[in-house]
């Protein structure tokens, strides 16, 4: 998959999973910790080997980088961290995708709009469920009017 270069492709890893697709891609055994303490290197890399891929490392700060660009989503919350976060932002990113965007403007749009999500989101973050970030997509445009 990551060789085909015809195709829009957008990869979402949290840390972790990132160190697989470093080992796996790279040939080369990383930790968390590796990746934690050099985010931008690693990105920038996986970038130069992989330039028609947009890679979204999620983390408090989104880190979406794109050929040799990276750009940083730095309205991540805490409340994200929970599980289905990230299968709301894939969902987030494929609709764009299926609407004509580019791999990097759908990582980038949807990074904001599922950090926007969560923010207006009032509840605890440890009790925020991914329907709760869904119903929190549709007030978007509404709180953007205020």
């Amino acid at each position: 998959i990551l060789e085909q270069k015809e195709r829009k492709i957008v990869l979402t890893p949290h840390p972790k999973e990132f160190t697989s697709l470093w080992q796996i891609t790279m040939d080369e055994k990383v930790s968390v910790s590796d990746i934690q303490a050099d985010r931008f290197g690693f990105v920038h890399k996986f970038s130069e080997k992989y330039p028609h891929i947009a890679l979204l490392l999620k983390g408090s700060n989104m880190l979406i980088s794109h050929k040799s660009n990276v750009w940083i989503n730095p309205y991540g919350s805490a409340k994200l961290s929970k599980g289905g976060s990230g299968d709301v932002l894939s969902g987030l990113i494929v609709a764009l995708l299926a609407q004509g965007y580019s791999a990097e403007d759908a990582a980038i749009t949807s990074s904001l709009a599922l950090a926007e999500a969560a923010n207006l989101y009032s509840g605890a973050d440890f009790s925020m469920l991914p329907t709760d970030l869904t119903e929190q997509l549709s007030k978007i445009s509404e709180s953007e009017q205020m």
